[in-house]
């Protein structure tokens, strides 16, 4: 009998060792499956994350594209570079799809273009001299360049 007790005994102990091994292996099983979804988690967040560095990127050449364009402006105009550090991030759509025609230092036509049609017309366009600032260049003139007055009287860059 002592024999048939510890068969039992040990019957009882192997069935609770198998309960432990198939616990066990559920959970392994489920974190497995937790593992395999943070990896996909992690795959699609770095996805996302180099399709917006793209986009940023993009972002930044369209950016230096309209800073060059505005440079060239400034050169056009033959501004100083003290009249370059207009505050751009001001400006508005509309203003890249704006023409001006200088009739002398205080009068312009502004014309606004939407996809190619002229959506938005005004002349002689009564633009006043700012109050001078200090130059250190006796040739360049104490107020803004006429392109700088010409957008802060349309709102454009005023702090």
């Amino acid at each position: 009998m002592e024999l048939q007790s510890e068969i039992n005994t040990l019957k009882a102990s192997l069935k609770d060792a198998h309960a432990k091994i198939s616990t066990l292996a559920q959970k392994n099983k489920d974190l497995k499956n937790q593992i395999t979804k943070l990896q996909i988690d992690i795959l699609n967040n770095h996805k996302v994350t180099i399709s917006i560095k793209e986009q940023n990127s993009h972002v930044i050449m369209k950016q230096d594209h309209i800073l060059e364009q505005l440079n060239n402006l400034f050169v056009q105009l033959e501004a100083t570079k003290e009249d370059n550090q207009s505050d751009v991030n001001d400006m508005s759509d509309n203003a890249s799809q704006s023409t001006y025609e200088y009739s002398d230092d205080t009068h312009v036509r502004r014309t606004v273009y939407n996809e190619g049609e002229i959506i938005f017309n005004e002349e002689n366009i009564n633009i006043p001299k700012l109050p001078s600032l200090t130059s250190n260049n006796q040739m360049s003139p104490t107020y803004f360049s006429l392109l700088q007055r010409t957008a802060q009287s349309f709102g454009f860059g005023n702090n």
